[in-house]
């Protein structure tokens, strides 16, 4: 089977691929890929890292800010 995913589509199904979402035909063709671009395989790795609690909380953070200013603009 010849493998035609190009990088934007093998990006678009890594969320799915990390969470064991996508069928083994998929994860056969995006192993694929993987096992030949270093970029896709250097962000899955990115991806797949957990993240740490001082980042959540400043996500949170910075969600909490964009609600409050946006229930201002919408008064």
């Amino acid at each position: 089977m010849k493998n035609n995913l190009t990088c934007e589509v093998v990006e678009d199904l890594m969320p799915s691929y990390i969470d064991g979402l996508t069928c083994e035909v998929t994860n056969k063709a995006v192993r694929e890929h993987l096992s030949q671009c270093g970029k896709c395989n250097a962000k899955l790795d990115a991806m797949a890292e957990p993240c740490s609690e001082d980042k959540i909380e400043q996500e949170k953070k910075e969600i909490d800010f964009l609600k409050k200013n946006r229930r201002k603009s919408l008064i």
